[in-house]
């Protein structure tokens, strides 16, 4: 008799736990920019391209327009004064057209010739600010043509020269470009699909939930600022502080085997904080919270896919701070 108690007494704490499950809300796709919460220059005042005889061609002509910086719009406010770029040294230079003759014709046959030409285009590339020099490049490439052997001098030129017409300066820092933005941060990062979770009783129970569902709501609304602007983390912070406050006390009086916040929903209540963080752009905590979500429910969600997109994010934060403070990569 004592033991079929204890045999049904236990079958009940498991059911009690098992009554327990995460309510998922969706707060949808969000594309974050690569510059993270370290403040950008205001706009970049100059594309300087200065020759050898250091004449510089001033902002608004076709090549110095080349170099443009994206996501203009979302740079924000820095304590030091506009980044400075200057592209130096511009330079393009053509070998002279070689004429080949075809050794091998015999003298009963049509001279052929064949053209050679290689060009080399290069360029130095600085970005500084009031603090010193961020980013120093030295561009080079060169490009090698030949035609086949041809029966005409004049074609044979006319056809080495439209081979390398598209290898010219302005070309080549439209695609140094990428680069630049690459550099200085301007760029999106891969989207990511994020859930808020709140908690109910899948069955009958004594459970209060009523906190935890109002911190996804409040939530929710809150992630509007984030949708609207990334960066307005202020009004997004305002309103899910008390959420945050909320997800963390539940955590703090969490032990395994509770019955009211399982596992699972511990589990999401990580997950909750993680994506907090994500949207502040604390990647390094976020990290963490994602790493509990696992740890304590295996499995949950999306948490390990999640992580391994925002373990790319913290460290292409870490490049990018070391860059805008002048630390070596």
């Amino acid at each position: 008799m004592k033991r079929n108690f204890i045999t049904l007494l236990s079958l009940l704490i498991v059911f009690s736990v098992f009554s327990q499950k995460t309510v998922k809300t969706s707060l949808g796709s969000f594309s974050f920019s690569g510059y993270p919460t370290l403040k950008m220059p205001t706009s970049y005042k100059l594309y300087a391209l200065v020759d050898e005889t250091g004449m510089s061609h001033p902002y608004g002509k076709p090549v110095s327009n080349c170099i443009v910086l994206a996501n203009r719009t979302k740079v924000r406010n820095a304590e030091s004064a506009e980044i400075t770029i200057h592209v130096t040294n511009v330079h393009e230079m053509s070998s002279h057209i070689v004429i080949e003759p075809n050794p091998h014709f015999k003298d009963t046959e049509t001279p052929t010739v064949k053209a050679k030409q290689f060009k080399e285009i290069s360029f130095d590339v600085m970005i500084e600010d009031t603090a010193g020099t961020l980013y120093i490049d030295a561009y080079r490439k060169r490009q090698d043509a030949e035609t086949k052997w041809m029966d005409n001098g004049m074609k044979a030129e006319k056809a080495v020269t439209q081979q390398l017409q598209s290898f010219n300066l302005i070309n080549e820092l439209r695609r140094y470009n990428t680069l630049i933005n690459t550099k200085l941060g301007a760029y999106n990062l891969t989207a990511i699909y994020l859930h808020v979770f709140g908690a109910k009783n899948k069955s009958k129970g004594s459970y209060d939930y009523d906190s935890l569902n109002f911190a996804s709501k409040q939530y929710k609304e809150a992630v509007k600022a984030i949708k609207a602007d990334e960066f307005d983390t202020l009004r997004f912070t305002e309103k899910a502080d008390s959420c945050v406050r909320i997800w963390e006390h539940e955590l703090d009086n969490y032990r395994i085997g509770d019955q009211r916040i399982t596992e699972e929903i511990a589990a999401g209540l990580h997950y909750n904080l993680a994506s907090y963080y994500i949207f502040i752009k604390d990647y390094e905590n976020a990290l963490d919270e994602l790493e509990l979500s696992e740890k304590t429910h295996k499995g949950f969600s999306n948490a390990k896919e999640i992580y391994t997109i925002v373990r790319t994010w913290r460290n292409m934060k870490r490049n990018y701070e070391k860059l805008m403070t002048g630390e070596s990569e």
